[in-house]
């Protein structure tokens, strides 16, 4: 039997009429990666290959050797798809070490020369020369890394570098002074302030990177870094490695857009030691696949976030380099 009462419905609370609904859970920031895709086998044909044809040819070689490492290495850093391109020759390298050598033969020769016939100076003119390498440090650097950069590509986009090498070395010698004076202390200030100077002067195509990281905090976390190194025989090294780029990374931007690191110092630990025991139980021969393992490593826990778009950026004037810095600083073990 049907009842003829009216079905109510429900009624709301007041307390929860005026209830907001929740907002919509938060997007997961997407990130852009890249990658290393050359294997040990690979870099140990070119290692094997490069060092033969040296020996071939008395170390003339030398130069095409060193291109043959970075066009493998670029062409094997793989950014969304596509790889990086190197496009300098053995030409160039070539001729930059023949303008090198033009310089610093006589230089040196001349600087034996003085040194044998006054032993008792021989500790002065060595100093010169160090104080001389030391003057010009500045300008090999930056001149080794706009060659390089100028020669690198993405998606046949360069990247470039537009430097002030009279500012820079201005720089340069007063933080040098301090890090002497200070006997090393001041030194992690005097690295992050080179890195900064370049990297605030670094582009891809039309876009710059930018960075404002503060020289003393990195200060501080460098020198407690190498404290807990030391106290640890060693074994914190990997750690303060990775932590050390991630703090790096935390200021760096692209089109104002974040990178990031998302290394581990554990994991670099533990390849760190295996690959000393893959070197060492092979007598070197593993070198190359250790070489491998550290490149993907790294290269693979660099990210750059998703909100950037890579499409916009457009390709700049490209400026012709010499490649002189380049091998000069190779020459004076100058790092990059």
């Amino acid at each position: 039997m049907e009842s003829n009462n009216p079905q109510t419905e429900p009624q709301t609370p007041p307390s929860l009429q005026n209830t907001p609904a929740p907002p919509p859970p938060p997007e997961e920031e997407t990130w852009l990666t890249a990658g290393f895709t050359a294997t040990g086998a690979m870099l140990f044909g070119l290692y094997l290959s490069n060092a033969l044809l040296k020996i071939i040819t008395l170390g003339m070689y030398a130069p095409w050797a060193k291109v043959r490492s970075l066009k493998l290495l670029a062409h094997n850093v793989k950014f969304e798809g596509d790889t990086l391109d190197f496009h300098g020759t053995g030409w160039e390298m070539m001729k930059g070490r023949m303008v090198l050598m033009g310089v610093a033969l006589p230089l040196f020769i001349g600087l034996g020369f003085l040194g044998a016939a006054h032993p008792e100076w021989q500790a002065f003119f060595t100093l010169g020369i160090y104080i001389l390498v030391g003057g010009l440090f500045p300008y090999l650097f930056l001149a080794a890394w706009r060659f390089r950069l100028s020669r690198t590509s993405w998606r046949q986009i360069h990247f470039g570098l537009k430097p002030e090498f009279n500012r820079f070395a201005r720089r340069f010698y007063k933080d040098l002074v301090l890090t002497v004076a200070t006997l090393g202390f001041y030194g992690p200030v005097l690295s992050i302030r080179m890195h900064r100077y370049l990297w605030n002067r670094i582009y891809f195509g039309d876009h710059q990177f930018t960075t404002d990281i503060p020289s003393w905090g990195y200060w501080k976390r460098a020198m407690g870094y190498i404290g807990l190194t030391y106290i640890t025989g060693g074994l914190f090294y990997p750690f303060m490695e990775v932590n050390l780029i991630k703090y790096k990374l935390e200021y760096l931007r692209f089109q104002g857009h974040r990178i990031r690191f998302t290394g581990e110092g554990d994991k670099l630990l533990v390849i760190s030691i295996t690959n000393f025991l893959l070197v060492l139980s092979t007598l070197g021969l593993g070198y190359a696949w250790a070489k491998a393992r550290w490149y993907r490593f790294f290269v693979a826990n660099f990210q750059l976030t998703g909100a950037c778009d890579i499409t916009q950026v457009r390709q700049a004037e490209v400026t012709v380099q010499k490649a002189f810095g380049e091998e000069a600083a190779d020459y004076f073990d100058i790092g990059l």
